[in-house]
């Protein structure tokens, strides 16, 4: 029951407060310079996100409405920070899509005529020129990491990847197109039956290479852009596969083709995964960076990240580092 202050000494220490906090403030004053063992000043645009390619037009809008609520929502990061946040436009359906420049509509469109390999087929989605005019709608210079199609591999591949690196580069106008990445979770890939065989990071790492090629020759240059444009390699697990940082290194990535060195910036999905039930009963995991739940698994993908920058000045990027779901939770976490 609410009960009301009346006496003296309540009164008196009130009316004292103010000279209190006064006498017990703090005065700091920033240096000029960082500290020692300081980390570089993060960019502007660090706050990014990323967006799964099929899902694009949830965030613009389509050919009769803008989705003004995410537009100003990126605007006031922009406004808030000083520049625009960083767009992953990337994800499993990457692998999913092909290029139609008749296609100007603001919606991908199923392929009818769909032949390529997979569980969900290399060649199921179409996108055109209307792909890009909705990006566009993101504030003006939105940095944009655009995922490319590794997965399509049937002898017409490389006008493909070509097609849709081409179509990146002539339809990106108001924000701005700063890397490419060539494949999603390939490490994944003999499961969903994108490859058969024998699917190794050398294996890939050739692959990879081969794209990269194509598009630097046939779109980079002559557009003037550098050939130093492509994030390799997303994978969907850090450890225990072929596709560790460090082993792509040794089957050569970093090396490129014919001279021309086709790494900008490393991308590494390095997943954490909690319900939100399971999240409510275990405060920790809201903020997964602080659980302990694989501590070993964490600190040897920051490893790699350490010894690449280390060892060959090349900068490491996380994508889709938290994944939280509202699905129902498991029995290990009902406790």
């Amino acid at each position: 029951m609410f009960r009301p202050i009346c006496t003296r000494t309540s009164i008196a220490a009130i009316l004292a407060l103010p000279a209190a906090l006064a006498q017990s403030s703090l005065s700091i004053a920033l240096g000029t310079t960082a500290p020692s063992g300081s980390s570089d000043y993060l960019d502007p645009s660090f706050a990014g996100f990323g967006i799964e390619p099929s899902n694009l037009f949830s965030f613009t809008g389509g050919d009769d409405y803008v989705n003004h609520f995410s537009v100003q929502l990126l605007q006031n990061l922009a406004d808030y920070s000083g520049a625009p946040p960083h767009i992953r436009l990337g994800g499993n359906t990457q692998d999913y899509m092909v290029w139609n420049s008749t296609k100007t509509e603001l919606r991908w469109a199923p392929n009818k005529n769909s032949q390529a390999q997979g569980a969900i087929a290399a060649d199921s989605m179409i996108i055109g020129p209307g792909y890009f005019t909705a990006l566009d709608r993101f504030p003006k210079d939105t940095p944009v990491t655009f995922g490319l199609n590794m997965a399509y591999m049937d002898d017409d591949w490389a006008d493909h990847i070509v097609a849709l690196a081409q179509g990146a580069v002539d339809g990106i106008k108001k924000t701005k197109l700063y890397s490419f990445e060539v494949g999603n979770e390939p490490d994944l890939w003999l499961q969903n039956s994108f490859r058969t065989g024998a699917w190794t990071g050398k294996t890939y790492t050739e692959q990879f290479l081969d794209r990269c090629e194509q598009v630097c020759e046939r779109v980079l240059t002559p557009a003037g852009l550098p050939c130093a444009f492509f994030e390799p390699p997303a994978t969907a697990s850090t450890i225990g596969t072929t596709f560790e940082i460090s082993q792509l290194v040794s089957d050569g990535i970093m090396e490129g083709r014919n001279g021309d060195n086709y790494m900008t910036v490393w991308n590494q999905h390095d997943y954490f995964y909690c319900t939100l039930p399971c999240m409510m009963r275990h405060p920790p995991l809201a903020n997964p960076l602080q659980s302990s739940a694989s501590p070993r698994h964490h600190s040897r993908s920051t490893t790699s990240w350490t010894w690449i920058r280390q060892t060959h000045n090349s900068p490491t990027g996380r994508s889709r580092s938290a994944s939280l779901s509202r699905r129902a939770c498991p029995t290990s976490c009902a406790r």
